[in-house]
């Protein structure tokens, strides 16, 4: 039997190709949210990744004619309706009828704690949390709203914060001196990417490594703690914990950020638990 396992989120989607317990190929393609993307798109950026896949599958000797593929995918804006478009749309253009899409919590979940209880966040270019029983997401948690209600401390939340501060005068001159040194920008160009740009969310989350660049400077450093309460006060304090429970992430921003999100919690009375950049190689063997 073939396997199809993507994990995906708005920027990217990794895909993972198995052959009972071998990994066959892997794949990075674009990023699928069906929350926040069109039908057409969705369907173009799919038929890009399948047709690379397919490729793969061929350089494996794999008649791709033949293989009777099953997808399990994980993604981010996958709950509701999108669990049904996204589903209609990988059976009807990988032409199989085994496809089951979940969302990404439930990845970062599984990836974490295996069949273990506890709370999993996911901090990278957006957010959640969540309260995991060892199989399956608890009810009562918070929605995570997207990038433009929701997703405090990650990626998009950090680059809006970043240049609404810098934009203002909030920071200090030499943090906003340095970031309107950059090519290209500038107030106008800022304005012209954020609302009327395509990708509005990958644009902010592209200042991240400005931050990090930053990230010793007393200012930049208040901006990460802040932002990582918010997440916290937002999103986890609603789920409950225990004091001092130890809080579980996955996602770029919180390997890289470790440090300030650790105080972040410390402030809340929490611990920092175990933190991955990401759960595609745990969930390729689950």
């Amino acid at each position: 039997m073939i396997t199809l396992i993507a994990d995906s989120g708005s920027t990217k989607t990794d895909w993972a190709l198995r052959s009972d317990e071998n990994t066959i190929g892997r794949v990075r393609g674009h990023g699928l949210n069906p929350t926040t993307m069109t039908e057409e798109t969705l369907r173009t950026y799919l038929l890009d990744d399948i047709a690379e896949i397919k490729q793969t599958m061929l350089g494996a000797n794999i008649d791709v004619d033949d293989a009777a593929l099953t997808i399990r995918f994980y993604g981010a804006g996958c709950r509701g309706e999108g669990i049904a478009r996204l589903s209609a749309l990988l059976s009807e253009i990988v032409g199989t009828s085994h496809v089951s899409v979940d969302g990404d919590q439930l990845a970062a979940a599984r990836a974490l704690l295996g069949t273990k209880a506890g709370i999993a966040c996911i901090l990278g270019t957006g957010s959640n949390a969540c309260r995991y029983d060892g199989q399956a997401i608890m009810p009562g948690g918070v929605p995570s709203l997207g990038y433009i209600l929701g997703d405090e401390g990650g990626g998009v939340s950090l680059g809006r914060r970043l240049l609404s501060d810098a934009a203002k005068r909030q920071l200090p001159d030499s943090i906003c001196n340095a970031l309107f040194a950059i090519e290209g920008v500038r107030i106008d160009s800022i304005i012209q990417h954020v609302y009327r740009g395509a990708t509005p969310a990958r644009y902010l989350a592209s200042f991240v490594p400005f931050i990090v660049e930053h990230r010793n400077e007393k200012a930049i450093h208040a901006l990460l703690v802040e932002e990582f309460s918010r997440f916290i006060r937002r999103n986890i304090l609603p789920l409950q914990p225990e004091i001092h429970e130890a809080v579980h992430f996955v996602g770029g921003v919180a390997k890289t950020f470790c440090a300030e999100l650790e105080e972040a919690l410390y402030h809340h009375t929490l611990t920092l638990g175990e933190v991955i950049q990401a759960p595609f190689d745990r969930l390729e063997n689950l």
